[in-house]
């Protein structure tokens, strides 16, 4: 048992204004037991010369803070299987309906066209699931993250390595799934079976990519609700510069930073 569950065990009054004869004799013992303490009178606090935070130092290294924090991280993973489950069902959703709508369609009309539009469309759908998914984590954690950040337990970037790695599984497996259910119906490319892995390989770097912006969403507001609220918002203005509407050059020289920062320019 640690020391607060401990004390908290030992002070413990079910009715503080009615407590049992037990609990008012445990009350009196250690009330006696503190006055008895003999305290140095002379004892001066201001004297002590406050800690700064750059005195704290991490005792362990990289490494083992990295290991630590991804078990840490991979326990509550697979205790709270939800948010995977839910990612799951909607790339499934979203495949489905993409494949009763898109069935053959890059063989029946303009080939070319219509495979960009649909790589497009991919595009959205797994920048916008992974960034959602990623900003929402963030918020629940950022209590426990200041706190121990502020104590030097670890440093900041092996907490984001360890927990974006262990975080990669959860979201690989959903978008194989999505790449199997789609990449064949529509179909991009049924004659060579080896793009198909440069297809899903393109879309991984994507996702890696919209996690780590997610991230940053996510360190930005203290709730869930409005990190949903503000994905969309930081995420539309990229889709100008994915290469399907018209040319950047027909954009306002004024806005033309944000292709820099587009995880969809192309």
């Amino acid at each position: 048992m640690n020391p607060s569950d401990f004390y908290m065990r030992l002070l413990h009054v079910v009715d503080r204004k009615h407590p049992t004869e037990e609990e008012h004799d445990k009350i009196e013992n250690l009330v006696s037991a503190y006055n008895s303490i003999e305290l140095e009178d002379d004892f001066d606090a201001s004297k002590l010369e406050p800690l700064a935070n750059k005195h704290l130092v991490a005792s362990t290294n990289f490494a083992e803070q990295f290991t630590l924090l991804f078990r840490r991280a991979w326990i509550n993973a697979r205790r709270d299987p939800l948010a995977g489950q839910l990612l799951f069902i909607e790339y499934i959703m979203v495949a489905v309906l993409v494949d009763l709508i898109c069935n053959n369609l890059a063989k029946n009309y303009d080939s070319s066209r219509t495979r960009t539009q649909l790589l497009f469309l991919s595009m959205a759908t797994v920048s916008f699931f992974s960034c959602q998914n990623a900003a929402m984590q963030f918020p629940s954690e950022t209590p426990l993250f200041l706190k121990e950040s502020k104590q030097r337990i670890y440093s900041t970037a092996s907490y984001y390595l360890s927990k974006s790695i262990a975080d990669l599984p959860m979201q690989f497996l959903p978008l194989l799934v999505y790449c199997l259910m789609v990449y064949w119906v529509i179909p991009f490319n049924d004659y060579d079976a080896s793009k198909f892995f440069i297809f899903y390989f393109v879309l991984i770097l994507l996702q890696i990519s919209t996690i780590g912006i997610g991230y940053i969403l996510g360190c930005m507001v203290k709730t869930e609700t409005v990190a949903l609220a503000i994905v969309p918002v930081f995420l539309q203005p990229m889709m100008l510069y994915s290469g399907l509407f018209p040319s950047v050059n027909h954009y306002p020289e004024g806005f033309s930073w944000i292709q820099y920062i587009s995880v969809r320019f192309i």
